[in-house]
């Protein structure tokens, strides 16, 4: 999350969502925040965006267009997902379900199912 998004993460916790829609929306004409792009959600500042979302938009570089760019499968493009957002967003979740996806990949590309 860039300095940015954090001030602006603190500021969001402060607001209902309707006063933070409103208030946004002047913040955005004031000083060039793109309003339309965030919401509040659990009062958390996030992305709209649900093919983007925050938790991937910080990275340098998306995990959907390095499993695109380099043509990796379902399995292990999975497994890129889940390890990459972690920490921002399900935490120990996202690590069972990537370890999952390796137990997956272990039992269909080389028949080991000695888990």
């Amino acid at each position: 999350m860039t300095d940015q998004q954090k001030n602006y993460q603190q500021w969001a916790e402060c607001y209902t969502e309707e006063q933070f829609d409103k208030d946004l929306a002047e913040w955005d004409k004031r000083v060039g925040f793109d309003a339309d792009k965030y919401k509040i959600k659990d009062g958390k500042l996030t992305s709209k965006d649900t093919i983007n979302p925050s938790y991937y938009v910080d990275m340098a570089i998306a995990p959907s267009d390095y499993i695109h760019a380099n043509k990796i499968p379902y399995f292990e493009g999975n497994v890129i997902k889940y390890i990459s957002r972690h920490k921002n967003k399900n935490g120990a979740e996202d690590i069972k379900k990537a370890i999952k996806y390796c137990e997956m990949i272990l039992e269909k590309e080389y028949n080991d199912n000695n888990r």
